[in-house]
């Protein structure tokens, strides 16, 4: 089962769809307007699994909160051949192996493979 219909089925399961289903500390599984589901850290969706009929695939966000707890939840749902690490204050995605320099809304397809940049990234 991909990681998109399993954070859609915790998300469907909730008392409160509106709300989304605990899942941990300040951590919740929801589901977005569009289709999409997200894990939501407090109020930031820091992992937004995209519906298959919307392309698939996942987006990263911190929304600037660059905590080891923000950390620690992102690589909890990311796919196992990726990580966010951090040096010298800086946070790096590591993918199979190799080393970039996270940004926030990078879009990955489902195989992890770096689908979409941000605006005014290069790759």
């Amino acid at each position: 089962m991909s990681n998109f219909f399993k954070v859609q089925t915790l998300a469907l399961s909730a008392r409160n769809k509106a709300k989304g289903k605990p899942i941990g500390n300040n951590l919740r599984a929801v589901v977005l307007g569009n289709g999409d589901v997200a894990i939501r850290l407090h109020a930031t969706n820091i992992v937004v699994y995209h519906n298959p009929n919307n392309g698939g695939g996942f987006t990263l966000n911190s929304g600037g909160w660059h905590t080891v707890t923000t950390k620690k939840r992102m690589n909890q749902y990311m796919p196992d051949n990726m990580g966010i690490f951090q040096r010298n204050f800086a946070w790096f995605l590591r993918i199979d192996g190799k080393t970039v320099s996270y940004r926030d809304g990078m879009r990955f397809d489902h195989s992890g493979m770096v689908a979409m940049l941000p605006l005014g990234e290069a790759a």
